[in-house]
């Protein structure tokens, strides 16, 4: 409690830790001899006259209390950093500017209180030069006062997370500008998830993740976890801004674009850190937009901070510990908080329940976390999740029955205490099922991507086709093949294109594959059209030249080796000789030439 409580004794003494003296644009401050001049003069100018000492005006209440269940999923704009997907179904944002049992034992950790005056609190403490003259700066500023809408969406989002978030801030004696990155990273959307495979508020990829200690399984995805991914992030600002002498502009950069482009910038420079220097630097294109926004922003929020949604809810959330394995459907009943509340507020599980090993912990709202407790005691640990009996089957196998139950292996290991992965037929096994089907839950990683299916298959007026990567496929073989873009391919499939491709993964693809032989093609030599073929296939009859592969024949025509040879018996075999004629199916539209 003492962190939160320092927290809120800090908000109303208007105290706190700044790394750099504040130079706060929305609310100057005049020097005090400066200030004892002015009023000596006043004195005299104007005797008998007492003027009213000023009064700020109060934050008036600008939007309704936050709906969890429903504005949380809102996704950020395609001008984000990396272009954001939001896994559940949720309308897209216009542009922005831009994871043995012992007794049973319960433990609370409240959320900072909140109060109308934390937007005050979080302009008041801006301590960053926001550089608001330099024209990159003024360009964001144009875009955000043109769309206040974007702002109180966002804003409104933000309200379950903004007090934790920047009591640890302030706790760590950090720019509270940074408490303002996630509108930039992630619009303050929790699902969001980008083409690069970054995911959360703070839109962490899976490497970084991991090396500051976030857990990403089957069972959660912690980069979606608030608290601790708000841990994370700022232990790697932290890291980076001592990495480049206190300079936070730097920091940024490189969170952004990552240490080595802003190291490699610095050299080419010949410059030492410091926040004057980035505006020097040849950075990515991106990052010389990203920072630039982020102190917009701030700048932003400093001179409009009176409009901005109030946060009225005394604690919005308080993070419960238990000592087992939890299924949400139960938790839903003993809180009576709606399950997909649930998993709004603790969006770092992918799963039907808490993951089975410890910590056992939810977010839960303040009202209902004594009631949850009082009933959770009651509940003896082997209730708490479904359990189905099997009795094992010849040639069955624990991945197979972990498929079969939608679980992992290591669940089932650890539930009937195998140490190894053999098992025998006749055996009984005890495995940890879903009370509800996953269908039923919206923000599981079976719902969400049960949810972008209807709505892709909504859209594209079909279902999906299922294609099983065979040796060889390339995303450019597959866009060629199905007619789609690599990135929409990539991006249906939650992965990126510069990702492997295994064979034996399926991948969905929601276009119709186009006939085989639908390559493309440098050269319009054209005897005729293939039977069947969209109009810009042509057959090509080539005649094998001395010194040519196959290999080279491919890399010429924009086809694949493993094409030629289905198209050609002769090429078959491990080689082609002068004179031999080859038939290709190319697409004549897709040339350079």
């Amino acid at each position: 409690m003492s962190l939160f409580s320092n927290a809120v004794h800090r908000y109303r003494s208007g105290g706190r830790v700044s790394p750099k003296p504040r130079s706060n644009p929305g609310h100057p401050r005049p020097a005090p001899r400066l200030r004892l001049v002015i009023i000596g003069a006043l004195g005299l100018a104007l005797e008998g006259c007492v003027a009213p000492e000023p009064v700020r005006d109060p934050v008036p209440g600008a939007a309704a209390p936050v709906q969890i269940g429903s504005e949380l999923r809102e996704s950020a704009g395609p001008a984000a950093r990396t272009q954001q997907t939001t896994l559940p179904p949720a309308p897209v944002e216009p542009d922005s500017p831009v994871a043995a049992s012992e007794p049973d034992t319960v433990a609370a950790e409240p959320a900072p209180p909140p109060h109308p005056g934390l937007w005050s609190h979080v302009a008041r403490a801006l301590s960053l030069e926001h550089e608001a003259d330099r024209q990159r700066v003024q360009s964001e500023l144009r875009w955000y006062r043109k769309n206040p809408d974007y702002i109180q969406r966002v804003t409104t989002r933000a309200a379950p997370y903004l007090p934790y978030i920047v009591a640890e801030i302030d706790r760590r004696g950090l720019p509270t500008e940074l408490a303002l990155l996630p509108v930039i990273e992630s619009a303050y959307d929790p699902f969001a998830y980008s083409h690069s495979r970054a995911a959360g508020l703070w839109q962490f990829v899976p490497g970084t993740a991991r090396r500051y200690g976030l857990r990403i399984d089957w069972w959660q995805d912690e980069r979606r976890d608030v608290k601790r991914a708000t841990d994370a992030a700022l232990t790697h600002l932290t890291d980076l801004a001592k990495m480049y002498n206190g300079s936070w502009l730097l920091a940024l950069a490189a969170y952004n674009a990552g240490p080595g482009n802003v190291n490699r910038a610095l050299r080419r420079a010949n410059a030492a850190p410091s926040d004057e220097v980035f505006w020097k630097l040849r950075l990515p294109r991106e990052t010389l937009t990203y920072v630039p926004r982020l102190l917009a922003l701030s700048h932003h929020v400093a001179a409009e901070y009176r409009v901005l949604p109030v946060v009225d809810s005394p604690n919005p959330w308080i993070e419960m510990t238990f000592d087992s394995q939890l299924d949400l459907a139960l938790a839903s009943e003993l809180s009576d908080v709606a399950v997909g509340e649930l998993y709004a507020l603790n969006a770092g599980l992918n799963r039907w329940a808490t993951p089975p090993q410890a910590p056992h912990r939810l977010l839960l709202p303040t009202a209902s976390a004594e009631r949850f407790s009082e009933r959770l005691a009651e509940v003896p640990h082997a209730e708490r999740v479904a359990w189905q009996r099997h009795v094992i089957r010849s040639g069955e196998t624990l991945g197979l029955l972990a498929n079969r139950y939608k679980t992992t292996v290591g669940s089932i290991q650890s539930a009937n205490r195998l140490r190894g992965t053999v098992i025998r037929a006749g055996d009984t096994l005890m495995i940890p099922t879903a009370r509800q089907a996953e269908d039923v839950h919206p923000y599981t990683a079976h719902g969400r991507a049960e949810a972008r299916d209807a709505r892709l298959t909504d859209s594209m007026g079909k279902p999906a086709v299922m294609h099983t990567i065979q040796r060889g496929d390339t995303w450019w073989d597959l866009s060629r093949l199905y007619g789609v873009g690599m990135r929409e391919l990539a991006r249906w499939n939650g992965l990126g294109t510069t990702d492997l491709l295994r064979p034996g993964q399926s991948l969905k693809v929601y276009k119709r594959p186009r006939p085989q032989g639908a390559g493309r093609a440098t050269t319009p030599i054209v005897s005729g059209a293939a039977p069947s073929a969209p109009e810009r296939t042509r057959r090509l009859s080539y005649r094998v030249r001395k010194g040519e592969s196959l290999w080279l024949i491919a890399d010429r025509f924009n086809v694949s080796v493993k094409d030629i040879r289905e198209w050609n018996a002769r090429a078959s075999g491990k080689y082609i000789q002068p004179g031999d004629r080859l038939t290709l199916y190319v697409d004549v539209t897709a040339t350079g030439e």
